[in-house]
């Protein structure tokens, strides 16, 4: 079964999720820009998925880079790393860097899958490659000092409300705070109640190395410099389900009732059979609401020129909100923004213990 990781900007163009932490400078207005269709847009030149007319709405959050702190994958030798973060000409660039020794640099920063369809749209990213700006994650339609609308990377430069997504950020400033204070969220027993700032993948992958790590980081009393501010995705809204699935998806069923009675349902589910954009698909609701949930498995089938394809979904609705466990759990994010002025300071303070 093919499992899906989560991740803000970079997995759900992700571009990804994902998140509740308190602290000083936080911004929580929960405004969301207009979205933009292909019919507003008709004016744009694409190559091969990059638009070269392509004018960000307002100017906001990501008129600065930003350094996302995140899992290693299989392709890293260590286990966290940093990457770049850049809004140039529209499009959103992401690269790997070296803030992390041992960090394999332009590195392939994210996986985009072939086919992306929704109920009015099919689109591919056969085009995604790196460029001598960073590989590009997608199209940044509008942005304020806290929001950000995305569409997603496609051949074909693409742009409607279906594939995108309007994300929120709060921000915090830390300057002054200790490289502990952002860790103390794992230390146990806990005298004070602490929200989260640093997800818990990362941590668990730190600790994999070495044991120890996290209790050298809880006792870094560091400061972070003046200016110093990190931001989270708290809030991720999408319009529309959207299915993801690759040429490498493709199963030897004959017909998406074949993958039905092959796939084995966890508790809760049942099928529903749909039309997204001519294509005949499958996917699970759940039992009581009827509603499409987003599910970490690949469960959904797709039917394209007779062959059939396993799929994963994003359901509509807050991504962010979709992935908590209990109405009142303190949300774990997929990565940590860190501006120019506070990215130093974390690197080294991780070098310092790997």
């Amino acid at each position: 079964m093919k499992v899906f990781k989560f991740n803000s900007i970079s997995i759900y163009f992700i571009l990804a999720a994902s998140i509740t932490a308190c602290g000083g400078g936080s911004s929580n207005s929960s405004s969301n820009p207009a979205s933009l269709t292909s019919d507003t847009t008709s004016a744009i030149t694409c190559v091969n998925g990059i638009p070269k007319n392509l004018k960000t709405q307002g100017t906001g959050i990501f008129d600065e880079e930003w350094f996302s702190l995140e899992e290693g994958d299989d392709s890293e030798a260590t286990p966290v790393v940093f990457y770049s973060n850049k809004l140039i000409n529209g499009i959103f660039y992401q690269n790997t860097t070296n803030l992390i020794k041992g960090s394999a640099v332009n590195n392939d920063s994210d996986y985009l899958d072939d086919y992306v369809l929704t109920p009015n749209t099919f689109t591919t990213a056969f085009q995604y490659k790196q460029t001598s700006s960073g590989f590009p994650l997608g199209y940044v339609i509008s942005q304020s000092d806290n929001t950000l609308q995305l569409n997603r990377f496609n051949d074909t430069c693409n742009i409607h409300s279906d594939q995108q997504i309007n994300q929120r950020f709060k921000k915090i400033d830390i300057s002054g705070k200790s490289v502990s204070d952002l860790f103390k969220y794992y230390e146990f027993p806990q005298t004070i109640q602490t929200e989260r700032y640093i997800s818990s993948g990362v941590v668990y992958n730190l600790e994999s190395i070495n044991k120890d790590i996290l209790k050298k980081l809880l006792n870094d009393q560091t400061k972070f410099p003046q200016g110093s501010t990190l931001s989270y995705v708290d809030q991720q809204i999408s319009t529309a389900p959207e299915l993801f699935f690759s040429k490498s998806d493709q199963t030897d069923f004959r017909n998406l009732e074949e993958f039905k009675k092959a796939t084995v349902l966890p508790k809760g589910y049942q099928w529903k059979d749909d039309t997204f954009s001519n294509l005949k698909v499958t996917y699970l609701v759940n039992s009581l609401t009827g509603k499409r949930t987003t599910l970490t498995n690949a469960y959904a089938g797709v039917q394209l020129d007779g062959k059939i394809y396993q799929a994963y979904l994003i359901a509509e609705g807050d991504l962010v909100q979709d992935q908590k466990q209990l109405p009142n759990e303190s949300m774990d994010m997929s990565e940590t923004y860190f501006n120019k002025a506070a990215v130093q300071t974390m690197a080294d303070a991780l070098n310092r213990v790997l």
